[in-house]
């Protein structure tokens, strides 16, 4: 082929490559793949793929690398498919997304005979850090069900790390549910 044909035949260096607005992905395309992994039945390879959406879509969050200029985010909107009280231009993590990541590895000891300490360890983790996340960012603030898929984790556990241990660890989650009503008056859902 002709050099004008190689040329023309190369794809585009990444960042000469026109963005298409209606293309960018939002929270609700990484809900969607999260929730297809979370609910694939395929145990830790599921929860792992999820929570590995969920830190990819913290750092693209963080990053701002797919955000949009000014204006452009207000073209690709569509009143009619927002979902929730989501806007359908933001892209980070809401209490949804953490949920759906959260009973992923809360459901791999149902799954997986001998997997349940380190699962609902996983699942606590992700608490932990929509707790810290959610003192600043209302969106990501666990909720009933943030609180109640981390107990429930570590009930499953009992069988696999011993009923002393994930009973305690299940009474400090309530506990922390309970001492964040006290706190703040408010219910966590």
């Amino acid at each position: 082929p002709s050099p004008m044909a190689e040329e023309a035949a190369s794809p585009l260096p990444q960042n000469e490559i026109p963005a298409i607005p209606s293309l960018r992905p939002n929270t609700v395309a990484f809900n969607s793949v999260i929730h297809t992994w979370a609910s694939s039945g395929r145990g830790r390879e599921g929860a792992l793929r999820a929570e590995e959406l969920l830190n990819q879509l913290e750092a693209l969050s963080e990053s701002g690398e797919l955000d949009l200029p000014a204006g452009h985010a207000q073209e690709i909107i569509n009143k009619d498919d927002i979902s929730d009280d989501m806007d359908s231009s933001q892209l980070k993590p809401n209490v949804r997304t953490y949920s759906m990541v959260m009973n992923a590895w809360a459901n791999v000891s149902k799954l997986e005979s001998g997997s349940g300490a380190d699962a609902a360890s996983h699942c606590e983790n992700i608490l932990n850090k929509m707790e810290e996340r959610g003192a600043v960012d209302a969106a990501v603030r666990p909720n009933l069900v943030a609180y109640v898929t981390a107990i429930t984790a570590w009930a499953r556990a009992a069988t696999a790390h011993g009923v002393d241990h994930a009973a305690s660890r299940a009474e400090h989650i309530l506990n922390r549910m309970i001492d964040l009503y006290y706190t703040t008056g408010e219910d966590c859902d």
